[in-house]
Order: structure tokens, then sequence, then C-alpha cells
């Protein structure tokens, strides 16, 4: 399911992740985009854009092929 987050916290949230990183003397170099962002999320292409241009690294697009297991069989 989708959170509603219109995905306005993809720089919020990758600026707080620069910060902790620094305060670590640490960095990234490659950065995920979520199989949920990838399969659920109404404004992907929007979040994805905005990564790519802003992390300054890498943007990998989904880490897997998701799918909900068939837990309820009739």
């Amino acid at each position: 399911d989708c959170g509603g987050c219109s995905g306005d916290r993809v720089v919020c949230a990758l600026t707080l992740l620069k910060m902790q990183l620094d305060a670590l003397k640490e960095n990234i170099d490659t950065l995920f985009i979520a199989t949920c962002i990838m399969n659920f999320c109404p404004y992907r292409d929007e979040i994805i854009a905005t990564a790519k241009e802003k992390s300054g690294v890498e943007v990998i697009v989904g880490t897997h092929k998701y799918a909900l297991p068939q837990i309820f069989k009739s």
C-alpha cells in the first residue's frame, strides 16, 4: 500500500542521509530505489528523477522482482 507521501520526502530523506553520513565521515556510491516504490508508488517517476538529479551517485531502480506470496489458496 502507498503511504501517501506525494513524493516530496525524497529531497528531505537524501539530505538527512547525507548529514548522518557526513557525521560518520562516510558516503554512498550507489542508491537503490526500493521495490515498494517501483510497484506501488504513483509518484515513482518523479521520485526516481529527483533521486538521480539530487543524489550525485548511481541510482539503481529496483532490487529484485517483488510478488506477494500466495498464502491463501482455495
